[in-house]
């Protein structure tokens, strides 16, 4: 008679119906089970053609709370394995049909089987049987006549060590699973992504920082931040190294200058973050690389149109406050010409009557005390040079004039809407402004064509005119400068076809041939740190090509030196697109 455990059940595969028999507690025949319990975690599956050694095996492990199922050889043994699979099989070696050792391999062929634990139970004790058993799949050989304390601790055992074994093998595949789902993150991401080491040299990068900063994923590997910062902004990086490293700050967050391996500097918004291990060691950095060249750009271009406008409603009052003034002191100049010239005739006939008074004679008093006013006055002094000097004063006033119409029409807030405008006055106007940043080291040449009114942001195109005459004039700088002597800045007008063509030359060292290609690329600039921001170019192609549909190229021959050409479209240029 069996102890009834409950929750457990037993299924017995035999070919005889006699022997299908299920003992209760009460030892009253139950019908044979034909299904695997629902809980197979806890099952063991027992294949033996002794009746005898099923029922002792369903008693014994039944009373230590498993669900035994049996099979008397290897198909039903396959069968049940089919419908469910135990967490253990104890398995005869002496079978009718397929033997214990051929069902074992059988069973590590199939990848559903392969990971359960197999116990041999056979009187098979020979070496070579144990070698074999071995060899098939068995991860344990228990030789009959057995002890079952002896079973029941080896099936305790080796279900302890298959759930082990079934922990770490999900553990691993979670672990894969997670090292999957951050290599899918770390490569396909959208920003540049790198791994750093504390001393701040790259050990890992993925395609798309690659691909922002121009290099290989080799070529990466190995380098250091400082050796891609723009120099201009290594210091406050050594400070935050410092704090992340001693755990002072645990992210760090900036917009800086990167340089590409072509040299082009880029701006990007770097995040670090340290990652430490449980001890608290500052393991590695994940650096996170977000290009913002773009948007920086357009910032600093909405930031120098801010800057523009104010400057420009300045300029526009001051310019009106000098203009009233200036008028006021033009039409005083004016007035004291006139009276002059009235008081010189008036002294011309004093004199004659002076003369007439010494040939009369009687009168010599009268006459030493006008010629001794004459001499302290300097009369002949005053007659040949006080006129010349109105003149230049009203020209000096004519002047002030011309400068405060021409800061008035520059530096007006443009308009939101193109207008159509005289390019020739806008050059002229911009040269007025530009005088004093030229005057010095050139002579300008202008020939102005017969241009049509060109429909434009007025505002906009002197913005450009002024940057490329105020580079002219610098270029022209550098190599006048100890001469003493002047260069040229020639400027001409045309029209070709439909496009209003204006050249502005120089007589400047010309651009080298090695960084012509990069002259209109944003912060890229030649002059010294502080001297320059590599915006004016870039800024003036921006408002040529984007916001009017027109060309702004160069020629350049070193040692002569270099003409940049703006093509505009006279007419509406919205829908039509431009290039450099």
């Amino acid at each position: 008679m069996t102890d009834h455990v409950p929750g457990s059940s037993v299924l017995i595969a035999d070919d005889n119906p006699e022997s299908l028999r299920v003992l209760s507690a009460a030892g009253e025949p139950l019908l044979p089970i034909v299904h695997s319990p629902s809980h197979a975690r806890h099952t063991v599956l027992v294949v033996d053609d002794d009746i005898q050694v099923l029922r002792t095996f369903t008693e014994i492990l039944a009373r230590d709370g498993f669900d035994v199922l049996t099979a008397e050889d290897a198909a039903p043994a396959l069968a049940a394995l089919r419908e469910s699979l135990p967490c253990m099989i104890l398995l005869d070696v002496e079978l009718p049909g397929m033997n214990g050792f051929e069902l074992c391999r059988h069973l590590r062929r199939d990848p559903r089987t392969a990971h359960i634990p197999v116990a041999l139970v056979t009187a098979r004790i020979s070496e070579d049987d144990v070698k074999e058993g071995i060899s098939a799949g068995a991860v344990d050989y228990i030789k009959k006549p057995f002890d079952m304390d002896e079973v029941r601790m080896r099936v305790r055992t080796q279900i302890r060590l298959h759930e082990t074994m079934v922990e770490q093998e999900r553990m691993h595949e979670e672990l894969c699973s997670s090292e999957r789902r951050f290599e899918a993150t770390f490569e396909q991401a959208a920003v540049g992504m790198a791994m750093v080491e504390p001393e701040g040299k790259f050990f890992r990068v993925n395609r798309r920082l690659c691909d922002i900063l121009g290099y290989t994923a080799n070529e990466l590997t190995g380098l250091r931040f400082q050796d891609i910062t723009h120099p201009d902004d290594l210091a406050p990086d050594l400070d935050a190294r410092r704090a992340l490293r001693s755990g002072e700050l645990s992210v760090y967050s900036r917009e800086k200058r990167y340089l590409r391996k072509d040299g082009k500097v880029i701006w990007i918004k770097l995040v670090v973050a340290q990652v430490r291990s449980e001890s608290g060691q500052l393991d590695y950095f994940v650096t996170v690389f977000e290009d913002i060249t773009n948007q920086k750009q357009i910032e600093i271009e909405l930031e120098q149109a801010r800057k523009l406008e104010a400057v420009g409603q300045l300029a526009s009052g001051i310019a009106h406050e000098i203009n009233t003034p200036a008028q006021y002191v033009g039409d005083g100049v004016h007035f004291l010409k006139e009276a002059f010239a009235g008081y010189q005739r008036l002294v011309g006939q004093y004199r004659l009557a002076v003369e007439t008074l010494e040939k009369a004679g009687g009168h010599e008093t009268l006459i030493g005390q006008i010629r001794e006013i004459e001499n302290d006055i300097d009369l002949p002094y005053l007659d040949a040079n006080a006129p010349a000097s109105f003149d230049s004063c009203l020209d000096g006033v004519s002047r002030i004039s011309t400068i405060v119409r021409a800061m008035k029409e520059f530096a007006h807030p443009d308009q939101k809407e193109k207008v159509s405008a005289d390019l020739n006055r806008a050059l002229q106007t911009t040269l007025n402004i530009a005088r004093n940043e030229y005057k010095y080291v050139a002579d300008v040449a202008t020939e102005f064509g017969d241009l049509p009114p060109v429909f434009c942001h007025v505002g906009d195109l002197n913005q450009v005119f002024l940057n490329l005459i105020v580079n002219a004039a610098h270029a022209i700088g550098d190599v006048v400068r100890q001469s003493g002597r002047k260069g040229t800045i020639r400027i001409r007008t045309s029209q070709e076809g439909g496009l209003a063509r204006i050249d502005i030359a120089d007589t400047g060292a010309g651009i080298p041939e090695a960084i012509r290609q990069r002259v209109f690329e944003p912060f890229f600039t030649t002059k010294e740190v502080g001297k320059g921001t590599g915006q004016g170019l870039a800024i003036a192609r921006s408002i040529v090509v984007s916001k009017h549909g027109g060309t702004l190229m160069f020629e350049s021959e070193v040692g002569k030196g270099t003409t940049f050409t703006i093509r505009l479209p006279i007419g509406d240029s919205d829908a039509s697109k431009g290039g450099v």
